[in-house]
């Protein structure tokens, strides 16, 4: 059997077109994972029963949402939707199923209590693979509150303020612009 140049060409661009429409709106990159149906699992922190009015401890709420999305297979993102949230010292832990989207659309407000202030971290991701941090949201660290408590100018011995933390992270993309 003797195939044409034109035939063997023919059949090439109907196996390239058929594995380009296979492909097509495909998320192939593998660090972009997602639950099998092409978008990720959504843990909105609100459904968790976070509330944004800037005084009510939402650390909780929002580790319940971390707890949800990283237990879930496949890419998962924790949303935090517009409005000022009040967050205590919290610790999102690892190792979850998949990649995390941490998404941050409202704003992030510290505590000023003095046992927030004893914490080493404000916000710490631990242990997580694969973590996205983005939304173009704010973290307001209430610095001008707290400045006032930093003496490490006059006190070698002093603690610093607690900060935004990544322990033991792999694979981080951080863009909150």
């Amino acid at each position: 059997m003797t195939l044409s140049i034109s035939s063997l060409v023919s059949r090439s661009f109907l196996i390239l077109f058929l594995l380009a429409w296979i492909a097509k709106g495909q998320d192939l990159d593998l660090f972009r994972q997602t639950n099998g149906v092409g978008q990720p699992m959504v843990f909105d922190v609100m459904r968790y029963g976070a509330v944004a009015d800037g005084r009510t401890d939402n650390s909780e709420k929002f580790l319940k949402a971390w707890s949800e999305a990283c237990n879930s297979d496949g890419r998962a993102t924790v949303m935090i939707p517009a409005g000022t949230f009040k967050l205590f010292p919290v610790v999102f832990s690892g190792p979850c199923k998949g990649p995390i989207d941490f998404i941050i659309k409202g704003t992030l407000m510290a505590s000023t209590g003095s046992s927030a202030l004893s914490s080493e971290s404000w916000i710490n991701f631990r242990n997580v693979e694969q973590l996205t941090v983005a939304g173009g949201g704010t973290l307001d660290g209430q610095g001008a509150s707290v400045w006032r408590l930093n003496d490490c100018t006059t006190n070698p011995g002093c603690k610093s303020l607690p900060t935004v933390s990544f322990y033991y992270t792999s694979f981080i993309k951080i863009s909150l612009s």
